[in-house]
């Protein structure tokens, strides 16, 4: 008869094979939202970090989302994505990923890809850190995995997270550390108007004000300046509408 040991192989193996369906699964439903997210046109603001850093706290007090919360490795598999509000400027989109750890397997870097795919597709990261809990040691962390999955020279803001747990002589060395960092307590809801400030001021670098001269034909081209930027001044000539407009740089690369 089988063996206990190969009994148990064989159940593993169904196991790794359901997992794999599933991921295939949340790819594909993944690939779908993405591409309405990116119709859009808001700019996408992805939160990273070392796993129990705070990153759906974070998420959830930004953008008033009901998310999970799970103090877990890998409890957030299937990015969720909220609407950020922003005080300046046009509104964003806020989205979860994968928590990381230092020396990420390529099995599992292979296996949430779908998820890591996210990052590479943000206007801007949000680096998170716990504070309290070592950040030199999860900064280092996350930067090695960026780099391991490609994402490089996408702009970030750090943000040290779990303040309320750190004493002030602790606190006072972080800022003295990392001086561009923004300092917050997601759980007690502490310099999240500083942050969503800072997040404003990052995408607003990302943009450039143009002045276009369209056609009345292409009215299309007018529509997706009004949808992806924000119109300064419209007013109307003998040929065509006359713009002025802040637009993302990416976005006015690809206007033809």
């Amino acid at each position: 008869g089988e063996t206990a040991l190969e009994t148990e192989r064989r159940g593993i193996e169904r196991r790794i094979q359901r997992v794999r369906k599933d991921l295939e699964e949340l790819e594909r439903t993944r690939r779908l939202k993405r591409k309405q997210r990116n119709r859009s046109g808001a700019p996408i603001v992805a939160l990273v970090g070392y796993t129990n850093a705070g990153k759906s706290t974070l998420l959830k007090q930004l953008t008033a989302a009901d998310v999970l919360i799970e103090d877990r490795l890998f409890s957030t598999l299937d990015p969720t994505t909220r609407r950020l509000s922003l005080p300046i400027g046009r509104d964003g989109l806020l989205t979860d990923t994968v928590g990381f750890v230092r020396k990420l397997p390529h099995q599992l870097v292979e296996a949430f890809k779908s998820t890591l795919e996210e990052v590479g597709e943000a206007s801007l990261l949000l680096h998170v850190a716990d504070a309290g809990g070592g950040p030199e040691h999860q900064i280092g962390a996350v930067e090695a995995v960026l780099a391991e999955i490609g994402v490089v020279g996408t702009p970030s803001v750090l943000v040290l997270n779990k303040a309320d747990l750190v004493d002030e002589h602790e606190l006072e060395r972080l800022r003295g550390r990392y001086p561009d960092a923004v300092v917050c307590s997601a759980a007690q809801g502490t310099g999240l108007d500083a942050l969503r400030t800072r997040i404003s001021d990052e995408l607003a670098k990302l943009e450039v004000e143009i002045e276009l001269d369209i056609p009345f034909e292409r009215g299309d081209l007018v529509a997706r300046v009004h949808d992806e930027g924000d119109v300064l001044h419209e007013s109307y000539t003998a040929d065509g509408t006359h713009l002025v407009a802040r637009i993302a740089r990416n976005t006015l690369e690809e206007l033809d």
